[in-house]
């Protein structure tokens, strides 16, 4: 959505488009200054000013602070079954380096001993990204955004609608923002699932810029560039009917809470059903 965003010409998404610098999350040392240079491009055509990080929607911190900072915000919020997004999540943190795990099942086992601050990569920065449980409870953090910014200023969208219908989400994403239908048809599917050709080097490169950054130094880029060639699209393996079965059993609790908010019958989710949606 944001990419397709990016091409209307009353919106302005940041080049980097998730600086995650509301929370104190993964803000990387980015200034007050810094942050805003990344909308310094937006003119007074822009009637959208976007920020694409998602880690704001997990931190309560977060979006007090950005309401601190811009009062009139508005929120959009991406929805899926969290037992596929704890799995793309996972897919992810691997390619990016993150994850040192590349078994979900063994990773997914591993979030109470890492809650300890054992089995922790010198690749991670910010531990709770390994916490998949808390990552998708898509219920208790939109309740969460809703209690503080009033439900007129959010708007959701489900990830099967936009996979049904991307045109009547896009418009409904347009109208919320008050701006312009710019006639748009063609929604390219971005962010397919990937894996990195060189996943020990490319966490050794991020463990060395953690350090950099902790005694002054900046990036270079050459991970960034290096990720460009490395990256392979690759299909995973269908998680095994048992785990999933146990994963949306964890979630139940935080489904039927989100069903209750967005009143949309989230049945299909469930792996009994035909319906479920696989990654």
């Amino acid at each position: 959505m944001a990419h397709w965003l990016s091409e209307h010409p009353q919106c302005y998404v940041s080049p980097k488009k998730e600086p995650h610098f509301f929370g104190d999350f993964l803000r990387a040392g980015l200034k007050i200054d810094e942050y805003e240079a990344l909308f310094a491009g937006a003119t007074e055509n822009h009637q959208a000013i976007i920020d694409a990080s998602t880690s704001y929607f997990m931190l309560p911190e977060a979006i007090r602070q950005i309401i601190e900072y811009n009062p009139e915000a508005r929120f959009i919020v991406m929805l899926r079954n969290p037992v596929d997004l704890v799995y793309s999540l996972h897919s992810e943190l691997l390619f990016r380096g993150i994850e040192n795990i590349g078994d979900f099942t063994t990773a997914w086992g591993l979030q109470e001993t890492r809650k300890k601050g054992q089995n922790i990569p010198w690749s991670c920065r910010q531990p709770l990204q390994l916490q998949y449980y808390e990552c998708a409870l898509l219920g208790k953090a939109l309740r969460s955004l809703i209690a503080e910014v009033g439900s007129d200023s959010v708007h959701w969208i489900f990830l099967d609608e936009i996979k049904d219908n991307p045109r009547r989400c896009y418009t409904d994403v347009m109208s919320f923002l008050g701006i312009d239908d710019d006639g748009r048809q063609d929604f390219p599917v971005l962010n397919q699932s990937k894996r990195h050709r060189f996943p020990v080097l490319n966490r050794s490169l991020r463990t060395l810029g953690i350090w950099g950054f902790r005694i002054g130094l900046r990036g270079m880029g050459v991970r960034t560039a290096l990720n460009r060639y490395a990256k392979v699209e690759a299909e995973r393996s269908p998680l095994a009917a048992e785990f999933r079965r146990k994963l949306y059993d964890s979630f139940i609790d935080d489904i039927i809470l989100l069903q209750r908010i967005t009143g949309k019958n989230l049945d299909h989710w469930s792996p009994n059903s035909d319906k479920s949606v696989k990654v």
